[in-house]
């Protein structure tokens, strides 16, 4: 997360279009969103260690508020939007994960909120739901990035064949992670990484995602959907 000081301007990631091209935001850009998103996460009184569910679509405003949750310190939990499910199912599957991370906020797209409120009842929380629409936000954005605790991401198994699963992945679990993919694919300077597997997925998350900004390389992304089509 120490990029969100110091962002590359010249690369960044490159977003599929519905048109067969790319939009492009780059790394400032992006830093400065999940900045301003810490800040009104910070609104919502979350703190270092506190935990902090994402369900957004694949999309600028993902990528910035999941550094956003860790520019806050708190610990940081990818929720898969809703796609082709039964909208029954997802709810279930959505509120067991809510049920056990127990997060202090859940961030979502205005589109998705009543959906999402419904699961926070149904996993039997009294948490807020905080918006974060395609402009980010107009929060003043978050000074200093707080200190991290040893948990970085809540990581939940894809419950196809059960109850989903959660496991602590801490800061240097990441780290090395992403060091070891960088190592064995001989990553040059310079040279892009392209990704359709979704974010909440970790091999997505960490393979394609985090590993590439860690990199501060550039990023051709693509939703599932997208590349299914």
């Amino acid at each position: 997360r120490g990029w969100l000081r110091d962002p590359a301007p010249d690369k960044g990631i490159h977003l599929a279009d519905e048109d067969g091209g790319w939009i492009f935001h780059s790394y400032t850009d992006i830093a400065g969103r999940a900045l301003r998103i810490a800040g009104a996460m910070r609104e919502h009184a979350v703190r270092p260690g506190d935990g902090v569910c994402v369900i957004l679509p694949t999309d600028v405003t993902c990528a910035a508020a999941f550094y956003a949750v860790w520019a806050c310190g708190a610990v940081f939990t990818p929720i898969t939007p809703p796609t082709f499910a039964d909208l029954d199912e997802y709810t279930a599957h959505a509120a067991a994960i809510l049920a056990q991370a127990a997060p202090a906020l859940v961030v979502t797209a205005p589109g998705l909120t009543p959906l999402v409120t419904d699961a926070v009842s149904a996993a039997g929380l009294d948490v807020p739901v905080m918006e974060v629409g395609a402009a980010g936000s107009d929060a003043t954005p978050l000074d200093d990035l707080a200190p991290t605790t040893e948990c970085a991401l809540l990581q939940f198994t894809s419950g196809s064949t059960g109850i989903p699963r959660g496991v602590e992945i801490s800061w240097p679990n990441l780290a090395t992670n992403a060091a070891m993919i960088t190592d064995l694919l001989c990553w040059r300077a310079d040279e892009p990484m392209a990704s359709w597997l979704p974010l909440y997925h970790d091999m997505g998350l960490v393979g394609g995602f985090l590993t590439t900004v860690t990199n501060q390389e550039d990023l051709y992304l693509m939703r599932p959907d997208q590349f299914v089509r």
